[in-house]
């Protein structure tokens, strides 16, 4: 499996002074690798980040102030000179640096569990003197046999482990994901911001947005989003699985460059999902900003206002209906090129900056342990002299 990456229980040949031995990595490295890994690649595809997701939110009703033509870097100009210069590209920046750690940390951890138990079921099973934790019969039977074949497979279990790691990882910062797409949607609407802009802080917003829509709003686009990260991270997984599964410890070039190509496939097959995500993401950014009123007559007319600006989706469906029927194929499409480039760098970013905290933590836990070792066997020739 990922071979110095997410197997828990695997056991690294590490040499000492006197002996080979196989060692345990506790199973917080992931975590901590995972978090570092998703701040790090944060931070250094912000700008692409927003603007794949400009990109995506851009319909015929409200034309954005993007041009859907022109190219990546002149869009990024364009942002910057129209809403204040380079912080404008990092908008939502705090809420997608604590989606990325939250998420990176979640995944990676989830990945690791998921990938030793279907693994370890496996070897279980496949020794003749243990018995299976489920029964043979029935659907304990059917279940026994379609985890066996999983747990046999390498692709398979990279496939199962990062779509189970992708959900896990999904539902619980979900939240952020919604604060930063509605704060990446600032200045799409220039008027409207201006005068209904929603709240500046996260805090703000989280208030805002339980005050206006409840715990329910948090999780608005949620069922896309499931669904669009199954195959997403399945097939990121299993392909960056197979790219570095001839490596004897995995380099984080090696890493990178796997990260990346796994990356962009997955992101280019499961883009209409995402922007179905973001285009029913993107409707409370015009119910929180009604926030800053006070009057109804200020509300309704920022209803009003915002009705006419963007469509309006009840849910996955319809919103997959209405961007047919209205877009055509190439509204699923939107901000495929920044979306693809920023997954590049993101994903490729992730893994080397994963496999280069991961491996330097087995590199101490490594020292750490060799050096009991040696304080050990010196202790114990000290006793053999005294004898």
């Amino acid at each position: 499996m990922w071979k110095g990456s997410t197997s828990t229980t695997k056991k690294t040949e590490v040499a000492n002074s006197s002996s080979i031995t196989a060692r345990d990595y506790p199973r917080w490295h992931h975590s901590v690798a995972g978090a570092a890994a998703g701040a790090s690649a944060r931070l250094l595809t912000a700008p692409l980040d927003l603007l794949k997701i400009r990109r995506q939110l851009v319909t015929p009703a409200n034309g954005g102030n993007i041009p859907v033509g022109s190219g990546v870097v002149s869009s990024l100009s364009n942002i910057m000179k129209s809403e204040g210069g380079i912080r404008s590209l990092f908008r939502g920046n705090l809420a997608a640096t604590y989606l990325w750690i939250g998420y990176a940390a979640v995944q990676f951890a989830c990945y690791g569990s998921a990938s030793s138990f279907l693994q370890g079921y496996a070897a279980t099973s496949n020794t003749l003197e243990v018995e299976p934790p489920i029964a043979y019969s029935g659907i304990g039977g059917v279940a026994h046999n379609l985890l066996l074949k999983i747990g046999n497979s390498p692709v398979s279990v990279a496939f199962c482990s990062g779509a189970a790691a992708g959900v896990c990882a999904t539902a619980v910062t979900y939240p952020l994901d919604i604060t930063r797409t509605t704060f990446a949607a600032r200045g799409m609407m220039a008027e409207l911001a201006q005068k209904n802009a929603p709240p500046e802080t996260i805090m703000g917003y989280a208030r805002n947005m339980f005050q206006t829509q409840g715990v329910r709003g948090f999780f608005t686009g949620c069922t896309p989003a499931i669904v669009q990260v199954i195959p997403y991270m399945g097939i990121s997984f299993a392909m960056y699985d197979y790219l570095i599964r001839f490596s004897e410890r995995t380099s984080v070039g090696n890493a990178g460059i796997a990260g990346s190509i796994a990356g962009a496939t997955s992101k280019i097959i499961v883009h209409p999902l995402d922007t179905v995500k973001k285009r029913v993401q993107s409707q409370t950014f015009g119910e929180l900003g009604m926030m800053s009123g006070g009057r109804k007559a200020a509300v309704d007319a920022a209803a009003s206002t915002i009705r006419k600006s963007k469509p309006s989706y009840d849910g996955m469906s319809d919103c997959i209906i209405k961007i047919a029927r209205e877009e055509g194929i190439q509204g699923f499409y939107r901000g495929l090129v920044p979306s693809v480039l920023k997954t590049m760098a993101g994903t490729g970013l992730t893994f080397a900056f994963f496999t280069l905290t991961k491996n330097t933590l087995e590199s101490i836990h490594d020292n750490r342990i060799a050096e009991k070792e040696r304080l050990s066997l010196v202790k114990d020739d000290l006793s053999d002299k005294k004898i």
